[in-house]
C-alpha cells in the first residue's frame, strides 16, 4: 500500500465516517490527524530496531592516497545514512582487481586512536578500520594508493511525504502500520474497544516482521 491507502485504511478500521483522506496534502482536522498518525507509526516502526532487512544498503568507493577518514557522502551514499556495518568491509587495491580482496575488522576508536593516530604514521594498505565520534569511517594505515573499499550501511528512516510514496519494508507487512496507526488513533478518542483490537494486531505482525526481517542470531565468540 502507498501512503494514501494507508491513511484511508486507517480511516475505514477507525470507522470515521466519510472516504477520504482523497490526499495526504493540505489535509485538516480528523484528516489531518490520520495523516500524521501514519507518518508517526512508520517512523517509529523503523525506529525500534536499528537493523531491519529492509534498511540495508550497500557502498563502494575508493580511497585516495594518505587520506585516512571518509564521510558517508564521500563512500558514495547521497542520502539517508544511520551508521555503518560493522562486519561486512572487504578492501582491495583498484588496480590489482576484486582477486586481491580480503575482509578488515572493525577495532575500537580508542585502539585506532593508539594505534595509527599516534606518533609518526607510515602509509601502507589498510588492515582494519574504526568509526569516528563523527560516524567517519577511518582506516588503519592511511592508504598509500587507490584501494576500494565495499560493505554496507544502515540506512535512517524513511518519512513518508506524498500520496504515492511506499514504505521500504515488504508489503506483506504494511498492515503493521495500520495498526500503529489506529493504536494512537484509540489513545487519542479513549476508544478502548478498538484500542485492544489495535494492540493485537500490532503484536502480530511486530512478531512476523521480526521473525523475517532481522540478521539471524548468532553465537557469542568464547571470552577465552
Amino acid at each position: 500500500m502507498n501512503f494514501l491507502e494507508l491513511c484511508k485504511r486507517v480511516r475505514q478500521e477507525a470507522g470515521i465516517s466519510g472516504t477520504g483522506p482523497s490526499s495526504v496534502l493540505n489535509q485538516g482536522g480528523e484528516m489531518r490527524r490520520v495523516v500524521d498518525w501514519v507518518i508517526s507509526a512508520w517512523t517509529e516502526i523503523q525506529l525500534t530496531r536499528k537493523n531491519w532487512m529492509w534498511m540495508r544498503g550497500s557502498f563502494s568507493f575508493q580511497t585516495v592516497a594518505n587520506d585516512h577518514d571518509y564521510s558517508a557522502s564521500e563512500a558514495d551514499i547521497a542520502a539517508r545514512f544511520r551508521m555503518w556495518d560493522r562486519t561486512t568491509l572487504r578492501l582491495y587495491k583498484t588496480s590489482e582487481g576484486v582477486a586481491n580482496e580480503f575482509y578488515i575488522p572493525f577495532i575500537s576508536y580508542h585502539d585506532y586512536l593508539m594505534v595509527y593516530m599516534t606518533g609518526t604514521q607510515t602509509p601502507t594498505r589498510p588492515v582494519c578500520f574504526t568509526v569516528a565520534p563523527d560516524m567517519k569511517l577511518l582506516l588503519g594505515p592511511k592508504p598509500d594508493g587507490e584501494y576500494t573499499v565495499r560493505g554496507d550501511y544502515w540506512k535512517a528512516s524513511q518519512t513518508l511525504a506524498a500520496d504515492e510514496d511506499i514504505p521500504e519494508m515488504p508489503e506483506e507487512y504494511h498492515l503493521y502500520i495500520v495498526a500503529a496507526a489506529l493504536e494512537k488513533y484509540a489513545l487519542y478518542e479513549s476508544a478502548t474497544e478498538v484500542l485492544a483490537r489495535a494492540r493485537q494486531d500490532k503484536r502480530f505482525y511486530k512478531n512476523q516482521v521480526e521473525a523475517t526481517q532481522l540478521p539471524p542470531m548468532e553465537m557469542a565468540e568464547p571470552l577465552c
